[in-house]
């Protein structure tokens, strides 16, 4: 079991803090450039205090390329070790169970009523997580072959194939087409192994992504 962090785990990102009524999303993201591997757990960020779940959504990119895909993802409160997750801690069940989202990619939303459920806690942070319930058959890795690093996306630059950049997301955009960049940034395909024209050059997302969009209110207004 390897425990990963979110840069938003890690505090190098400012998690949301939802004043008086309002519903606040926050979407983080893991760039998944390791190989998971089962009860491999994922710290995604905190339930702030005071704060409930409104909704919750779980997406992923295709991490499981064999015939006869494997991998599970659940998604819950941490326990205090970040070991495992805490069904207790999470209100009675983990909010998604053994989905298979990442078999072939898509998004999901929870499973049982218990995210909706859980109370509020006045003095205490909670840690959403992840845990791999079951390992891919044959795991999607990032893409390889990745030649010269040229730290951030420039306009009318010529570029050679196995070029790269990181997006501000951690994302590595790998040059699949040698050629000249755009006047105007694009927008890069945010699915992995997905390619993005920029003038005469292509880009292709070289890494899956594990995302998790949670959105929270204050338990100190409403219902």
């Amino acid at each position: 079991m390897t425990l990963y962090r979110t840069d938003l785990a890690k505090g190098t990102k400012t998690a949301l803090n939802a004043s008086q009524s309002e519903a606040l999303p926050q979407r983080i993201e893991f760039v998944n450039s390791v190989a998971l591997a089962i009860n491999d757990i994922i710290e995604m960020g905190p339930l702030l205090e005071d704060h409930v779940i409104v909704d919750l959504i779980l997406d992923s990119d295709d991490l499981d390329t064999n015939g006869a895909p494997a991998i599970t993802l659940s998604v819950g409160i941490l326990n205090a070790a970040k070991t495992d997750l805490d069904t207790v801690a999470s209100g009675g069940a983990l909010w998604i169970v053994a989905s298979t989202v990442a078999q072939a990619g898509g998004a999901v939303r929870p499973t049982t009523l218990h995210a909706f459920r859980l109370q509020a806690m006045s003095a205490l942070r909670r840690l959403i997580g992840i845990k791999v319930v079951a390992a891919a058959a044959t795991t999607v890795a990032a893409l390889t072959n990745l030649n010269v690093n040229r730290g951030l996306w420039m306009p009318n630059t010529a570029y050679t194939a196995n070029d790269f950049f990181t997006l501000p997301n951690g994302v590595r955009q790998k040059c699949t087409t040698t050629g000249v960049s755009g006047a105007v940034k694009p927008q890069f395909n945010a699915a992995y192994n997905n390619t993005t024209a920029d003038g005469t050059a292509v880009w292709t997302t070289a890494d899956p992504v594990i995302g998790l969009t949670v959105v929270t209110r204050s338990a100190n207004f409403g219902s």
